[in-house]
């Protein structure tokens, strides 16, 4: 039996906020595209990505995309 032992004190160049990075950069360009595809209509935006158009706008507020959009 072959198994193997995962090092739980991962490599200093590991860094979760490359992750955490990543996915805010996603979201940022999904959601900018949805409000393109729209026209700017959050609404329309907010159904293309199956959220609530409430928590679009937080999303929009959170990740600072007012000025971008």
């Amino acid at each position: 039996m072959n198994l193997q032992i995962l090092d739980l004190n991962p490599s200093p160049d590991y860094s979760s906020a490359k992750y955490h990075a990543a996915v805010q950069d996603l979201k940022k360009k999904l959601i900018l595209g949805a409000v393109k595809e729209s026209n700017g209509n959050y609404t329309d935006a907010a159904k293309a990505l199956g959220l609530h158009p409430n928590y679009l706008h937080r999303l929009i507020r959170n990740l600072n995309l007012k000025s971008s959009i």
